[in-house]
This record gives structure tokens, sequence and C-alpha cells, in this order.
């Protein structure tokens, strides 16, 4: 096998009209970021917090039964 280095080229005018007509993603401003970023934080702490509480009231309605059982 031969090394690759000499594989590269330099493109041509026309090869670059075609690179550079690729559609672009939109470009976010800050203040859109900065929303989806706090609206990203809400919904994973919300999804966090809920595990917390069904795993706690879990508990609770166990050592409740164990209570009354003993």
């Amino acid at each position: 096998m031969g090394s690759s280095a000499g594989s590269w080229r330099r493109l041509e005018d026309s090869e670059r009209e075609e690179t550079d007509s690729e559609p672009q993603a939109p470009r976010l401003d800050s203040r859109s970021v900065l929303w989806k970023n706090a609206v990203g934080f809400w919904i994973l702490g919300l999804c966090n917090n809920f595990s917390y509480v069904v795993m706690l009231s879990a508990a609770h309605d166990i050592l409740k039964q164990e209570q009354a059982s003993g």
C-alpha cells in the first residue's frame, strides 16, 4: 500500500462552487441558544425530580406497611 499523502489535490474553482452551494445549518443567536439551554435544563430537571419523588414515595409506603404489620 502506498502513502495517501500524494492523493490530496487542490480543488478547482468549479468544485469550490459546488461545495459552497451546500445548505448550511442556520446560526443561532445567543438569545435563542440561552432559551434552548434553559428549556433543556428544565426538562431534564423535571425528569430527575420525578424519579426521585417516585422512589421516595415508594420507600415511604414500604415503611408504612412494615410498621403496620410489625
